[in-house]
């Protein structure tokens, strides 16, 4: 055995108490140090990582309304001439389908994460989690990196589809990296709480960095070095799982103390890819949609990512009064927030445009609040630490589907139409979570 696979053992030997409160599971209080350093790693990574899908909302602006009206002048009057814009550069402006060029230039990377969330899944599981962590890093980095010297719109679609899968897969390899290194009790709250508000952290302070970076091409390349740093930063503390490890010795053994509930069940697959598809495609399709929403584009970027962190918090403070409870708690919880998504949707479709900015906050709230949940609910359903990450992988294929054809459905029936569409989409995945999963 390995000096690495030593190591990741020792993470599981530890004992430590369940979390008693919020305190906790948001700081992270009881745990021993060597897991509490191997997660906050893992967080960092994964927060430089979030940067990268909705980079596109500060760099593939494209010009639509009154700055079409004067082209050139106009389009600089709208925004900050320093920053320029994707859609600009390659003259994706004020022609009659550069809204759709856009959209598949976002469609391209999410076309990637399909693939990555399938290839990253299997992979995980054959090599590990942290192999999988380190090698999509480096990729992502040369990918984002070479986004910024791109002659041409099909260099640029063909690199972005490279960083969507490098980054699903790393995400997705960091998530299950860093709840399988916790005991069971401890997984829920953090993969529901603590860990799905990293995205909101990625999104702020990309916000941020965006307000000092007033070019395009940079803020990109500031995102790729941030990535590639927190990695080499964060490699003395990540450890390999230590479930995975032991999975792999013995193929046949199964998470320590699951119960009936938790073995591997295949027949629900099909119906949470569908729902993960549904909350996928409306969170994404709320987030990038936020360039063409009503308002100051940095403050409603901001709003939008702002939000995510009560939804966190809100997650991470659901309770548990044993392990065979999380599984109905974490469903009902999952079906409860797509419904009320849903329905705010349904307000933004009927409600003027001066507030539909907020209502599709609001929606975007629940959203988020709904994958907090399924994330894991999911871990929960298929337990089995050989499989866990490829079926986790399927499951994000599916999302990222249902990411990929948001921005062509807002770019075909516009913003206010895909609001109706998101709306019953979240009904149907509501029922599909309560009945068939």
């Amino acid at each position: 055995m390995t000096s690495s696979s030593t190591d990741a053992l020792a993470l599981l030997k530890l004992q430590y108490d369940a979390p008693r409160g919020l305190r906790d599971t948001w700081l992270l209080w009881g745990l021993p140090r060597d897991v509490r350093r191997h997660l906050l790693a893992v967080f960092f990574v994964w927060i430089a990582a979030t940067c990268v899908p909705v980079l596109p909302v500060y760099t593939e602006q494209t010009c639509v309304g009154r700055c079409c009206e004067n082209s050139e002048t106009a389009w600089r009057a709208d925004f900050p001439p320093e920053r320029g814009s994707v859609a600009y550069d390659f003259g994706l402006y004020c022609g009659k389908h550069s809204a759709t060029a856009v959209g598949a230039f976002r469609s391209s990377y999410f076309g990637g994460c399909l693939l990555g969330a399938v290839l990253g899944g299997v992979l995980a599981d054959r090599y590990g989690r942290r192999s999988v962590v380190y090698v999509a890093s480096v990729l992502l980095t040369v990918a984002t990196a070479s986004s910024t010297i791109a002659p041409g719109p099909r260099v640029y679609a063909m690199v972005r589809f490279i960083a969507g899968g490098t980054q699903t897969a790393l995400c997705l390899a960091a998530y299950v990296l860093g709840l399988e290194a916790l005991q069971d009790s401890w997984q829920a709250p953090i993969g529901a709480g603590l860990f799905m508000s990293t995205f909101s952290v990625g999104q702020v302070v990309l916000n941020a960095s965006a307000r000092l970076i007033t070019s395009w091409r940079y803020l990109s390349l500031f995102v790729a070095v941030q990535i590639i740093i927190t990695t080499l930063v964060g490699s003395s503390y990540i450890k390999e799982s230590p479930r995975w490890v032991t999975a792999t010795a013995n193929a046949s053994i199964t998470e320590p103390h699951a119960d009936a509930g938790s073995q591997p069940r295949w027949g629900t697959l099909a119906p949470m890819m569908l729902v993960w598809l549904s909350i996928s495609s409306t969170f994404y399709g709320l987030t990038l949609s936020t360039g063409s929403m009503v308002g100051n584009l940095y403050w409603v970027a901001f709003g939008s990512a702002a939000v995510e962190l009560p939804a966190a918090l809100l997650a991470g403070s659901l309770r548990f009064r044993k392990d065979g409870d999380a599984g109905g708690k974490l469903k009902l919880a999952t079906c409860i927030s797509i419904i009320c998504g849903g329905i705010t949707c349904g307000i933004s479709h009927i409600a003027p445009e001066s507030a539909q900015t907020h209502t599709a906050t609001i929606a975007k709230f629940f959203f988020a609040l709904s994958f907090n949940f399924v994330y894991p609910f999911t871990m929960h359903i298929f337990a089995n630490p050989s499989t866990r990450t490829r079926v986790m992988g399927l499951c994000l294929s599916s999302s990222r589907f249902g990411a990929m054809i948001s921005p062509i459905l807002i770019a075909r029936v516009g913003l206010k139409d895909a609001y109706a569409v998101f709306g019953y989409t979240a009904f149907v995945a509501s029922v599909l979570a309560y009945f068939l999963v």
